[in-house]
């Protein structure tokens, strides 16, 4: 008989979380404010206090903050921003919506992370940045 490991199971954190999760979910379901609103300043005030930051900005999903980092950054159309090549769809996805151009760079054989001999082989003129684990260097 083979033992199964489940793919997606959140159960035993959720468990642990439950009293709190369901608080946090009454409390903004019984206000009816799903956008912006007081659990948002409360969230973004306490990460970016967490963080050590003066700003910090809550978005409604993972796509829209990479947007906003990559336009914080000053990339722009005409820009090649460099992704790896095994990264989730929205990664360049965000780089297009910019209107720049994603550059895929290999992974490291068995390792899946980013290959640094890839990412110097895909540095062009008009490379501005390049995605390492989600973190975003400019040039």
């Amino acid at each position: 008989m083979m033992n199964t490991i489940p793919h997606f199971d959140i159960s035993r954190q959720h468990q642990k979380l439950r009293a709190s999760l369901d608080e946090a979910y009454n409390r903004v379901v019984s206000k009816t404010w799903f956008v912006l609103g007081e659990e948002v300043k409360a969230f973004e005030k306490e990460f970016g206090e967490y963080l050590g930051v003066k700003h910090c900005i809550g978005c409604g999903n993972g796509t829209d903050a990479l947007e906003l980092a990559l336009k914080a950054t000053g990339i722009k159309a005409g820009d090649e921003v460099i992704v790896p090549a095994n990264t989730w769809v929205s990664l360049a996805e965000s780089v297009i919506n910019v209107g720049a151009s994603p550059v895929f760079a290999d992974a490291l054989p068995g390792e899946y992370t980013i290959d640094p001999a890839s990412v110097q082989r895909c540095i062009s003129k008009t490379t501005k940045a390049a995605f390492f684990r989600f973190l975003c260097f400019q040039s």
